[in-house]
């Protein structure tokens, strides 16, 4: 098979666009160009540009494709209003750029120029259109894609490496095919004289050569990126779905993604990253695909729909009774709403069936090894939640977390993951600290982290996780696992086991942590707490919400120092990140125990309460469970 490095660039052209089933159309004259392009796309009984651009404006109208079908984007009308002078906003972070835009540079952060390569800025101005009716908007989204497609010649994408940000990433280029097909559906029937014959065929052929692009280079990776990929395939390919090439190109996608979800998606239903905003991508691909179905040029196997139950079966646990979305490893806790609107579609109540409407529970993914221990959801405000996460690191996207967990109780979420803030290691970014264990609420040995990393043959789940979950006669659960791959770079063999026992009828947890190990070491234990204030008094520490908190109790004697760091900076502890491109302080509760020979066992209880106040004899429970 021919390689992206087997190709030098410019100086093999011919080659590139015969390998893209194409033609090059560098300097040809308009009608040359006209008469190979038509053919090119190859819709039965049409033989000039403008019989293609009205072909293509009745299909959009039997297809329907409304506005708010697209990708997510920050939907208002200031930000379709920027968009006419050349200023986009991605994840809060707003730039103006000149007049003559390149497409390959980048003036913010590092994930702000693939934002700009992915068009999710159509959205907003096809939606201020519909709603507005200035057809300002509507034109400046063809303008953007056709200065796009006179500045990007799919040629260049070979190397990548040489055009930064436009082809870079195919990511960049599945994504935006997408948006630029649904905002060609979603305009073309309503605005005459958008596009000219000859315009609306450049964009047509370029998409024909993107297609093929991404045929060529998706093989190249693995994981989620694959479903990303075939996606932007598929939802392409359901508009141009008459195009000759359009069987073959959907045939491979099909497969492609239907090979990749069986390698990826583990027998529990999970995707094999233990990312859950990635296991939210992946769905959401997947569902995209399905929705499509009636208008490609090929069928779905039945495979695909049976995968998607499953995918949606865990994700209904990942989404918190307050509304976040579980976040262990590269997450966004914010993106709960998004989640819950993905559960409640048509489509993914008729894939789930009764299963939609039942209530969830305490349940343990064996693969995944994450744990969910809650009081169901019938209670609603009410409930109780934690996620223990006992698995393995994931594919990718991972974070040193092993064993730590996520806590939501009465409408509020209290113990949560740390997010992800930046994809970079800038200075400004947290993303470096924040993958660290000491973000999360697990275990430092001899103030060191966990080393997952170094033991890549663990990674990804092949057989059920070590992890024990027991359903007790008292009605207590009871989910305990390990970790033992070594802590720091110098791997110091120590392991810590830690057992989290949760009584619904009493409506707490008790974490039992075991460190065993030769000689003696620091133990740092931590718990990472959302935004708000912690206090610690004694033996407890509390939260300070009006209307829910936690009630955490410790034995003081058992530690060397106990503290609250919160937003510290030299170096970093303390921090929460909602979402993409956000950063708060947020308290941990810090207990420290200074070098001591080993094993070293010590109790933590989480106690949850509505309102302001524990109720009285709070305190004195603790005395019992703490010797029990």
């Amino acid at each position: 098979m021919v390689q992206r490095k087997d190709i030098n660039g410019a100086t093999e052209r011919k080659k590139i666009f015969a390998l893209l089933h194409s033609f090059d159309d560098r300097g040809m004259p308009d009608a040359e160009f006209e008469t190979k392009a038509v053919r090119l796309l190859g819709v039965p009984g049409v033989v000039t540009a403008a019989d293609l651009l009205a072909h293509y404006r009745i299909r959009a109208g039997q297809l329907k494709m409304a506005p708010t079908a697209l990708a997510k984007s920050e939907d208002s009308r200031a930000a379709a209003d920027d968009c006419l002078v050349n200023a986009f906003s991605f994840y809060g972070e707003r730039h103006e750029l000149p007049k003559n835009i390149d497409w390959t540079s980048n003036p913010g952060t590092a994930h702000w120029g693939h934002d700009l390569n992915r068009f999710g800025y159509l959205q907003v101005l096809s939606q201020a259109f519909h709603t507005t009716g200035n057809r300002a908007y509507a034109q400046r989204a063809m303008d953007l894609m056709l200065d796009w497609v006179a500045k990007n010649d799919v040629s260049d994408a070979f190397p990548p490496d040489r055009v930064p940000y436009a082809f870079a990433s195919y990511l960049n280029i599945a994504i935006h095919l997408e948006a630029w097909t649904l905002t060609l559906g979603s305009l073309l029937p309503v605005v005459p004289n958008l596009l000219s014959p000859l315009e609306f065929l450049r964009i047509a052929k370029s998409i024909h050569d993107q297609l093929w692009y991404l045929d060529f280079v998706i093989p190249e990776t693995e994981g989620n990126w694959v479903t990303i990929g075939t996606r932007g395939q598929l939802g392409t390919l359901a508009f141009f779905a008459e195009m000759t090439a359009a069987r073959p190109l959907a045939d491979t996608a099909l497969s492609r993604l239907g090979e990749t979800l069986r390698d990826q998606v583990l027998p529990d239903g999970v995707q094999d990253e233990l990312t859950q905003h990635y296991h939210y991508c992946v769905v959401n691909n997947i569902g995209r695909v399905l929705s499509l179905e009636e208008f490609l040029p090929v069928p779905i196997p039945d495979s695909l729909r049976d995968l998607y139950r499953g995918m949606l079966g865990y994700l209904r646990q990942t989404v918190t009774p307050d509304g976040k979305h579980l976040s262990f490893n590269d997450s966004d806790p914010f993106c709960g709403s998004d989640v819950r609107q993905m559960l409640a579609t048509p489509l993914s109540r008729a894939v789930l069936g009764a299963e939609a409407d039942e209530e969830t529970k305490s349940r343990l993914y064996p693969y995944a090894g994450v744990v969910f221990l809650r009081e169901g959801s019938r209670f609603g405000a009410k409930e109780l939640y934690l996620a223990f996460d006992g698995g393995p690191f994931g594919r990718s996207h991972q974070h040193e977390d092993k064993l730590s967990f996520w806590l939501s109780a009465y409408g509020r979420s209290l113990i949560v993951d740390p997010g992800r803030h930046l994809y970079d290691w800038s200075d400004i970014s947290f993303f470096p600290y924040l993958r660290t264990t000491k973000a999360h609420s697990t275990l430092l040995i001899d103030g060191q982290g966990q080393n997952s990393a170094a033991s890549p043959q663990t990674w990804i789940a092949r057989q059920p996780a070590p992890v024990r979950y027991d359903e007790e006669a008292d009605g207590s659960i009871i989910a305990e696992a390990e970790y033992n791959l070594g802590y720091g770079p110098e791997l110091i063999p120590v392991t810590h086991r830690r057992r989290i026992t949760f009584y619904p009828g009493k409506r707490y947890w008790v974490v039992d942590d075991e460190v065993i190990g030769a000689g003696a070491h620091d133990v740092e234990s931590r718990f990472q707490f959302c935004p708000g204030e912690v206090t610690v008094e004694g033996d407890f520490a509390r939260t300070q919400f009006p209307e829910a908190n936690l009630l955490v109790g410790f034995s003081a004697g058992e530690w060397t120092s106990v503290c609250v760091e919160k937003g510290e900076t030299a170096p970093r502890a303390g921090w929460y990140s909602d979402g993409y491109n956000l950063i708060a302080p947020a308290p941990a509760l810090v207990l420290r125990r200074a070098k001591k020979a080993l094993p070293f066992r010590t109790r933590i209880w989480l106690y949850p309460f509505p309102g302001s106040e524990p109720p009285a004899g709070a305190r004195d429970l603790w005395d019992k469970i703490k010797f029990n």
